[in-house]
């Protein structure tokens, strides 16, 4: 799944969890499963790719078999083209103990993971127009989105 073209050009998303220093990107098992799935849209916004992806299995879940205590409705994969690598996973995370629904971000250049706020049931276009807000205020990427696949 993670071979295939997604836009423009082939490019493959494994390539993108290990830094050009050859240092793997930050992956825990209730991250979204980015080899194991495919995007329901890819956007570009230079020198980034954007994939957004509706109910991805977790690590833990496309590993084992078991889904784990997290899933998503929505993940959008923040792919740095000039640096080859993941930088973000923004999603919608629900958890099965709770029961809430936080919008929660992986920062895989800094090995963190935060909640940045609760959250109701979203559409596509709602959960899509949060996460680009987001993406763009920590980028600083004002160049235009162009939905490619």
């Amino acid at each position: 799944m993670g071979e295939k073209p997604n836009g423009p050009e082939t490019f493959n998303v494994a390539d993108y969890l290990t830094d050009l220093d050859g240092k793997p990107v930050m992956q825990v098992a209730s991250m979204p499963d980015l080899v194991n799935v495919d995007p329901v849209a890819v956007f570009e916004c230079n020198p980034y790719r954007l994939l957004l992806l509706e109910n991805p299995t977790t690590i833990k879940h496309s590993r084992t078999g078991r889904p784990g205590f997290i899933s998503y409705q929505f993940s959008l994969a923040v792919l740095n083209m000039a640096t080859r690598r993941l930088d973000w996973f923004i999603g919608i995370e629900e958890s099965s103990l709770s029961g809430t629904r936080m919008l929660g971000v992986f920062d895989t250049s800094e090995y963190t993971h935060s909640v940045v706020d609760e959250i109701g049931p979203a559409t596509r276009e709602e959960f899509l127009e949060i996460a680009i807000e987001l993406f763009r205020k920590w980028t600083g990427c004002s160049a235009d989105l162009v939905q490619i696949a």
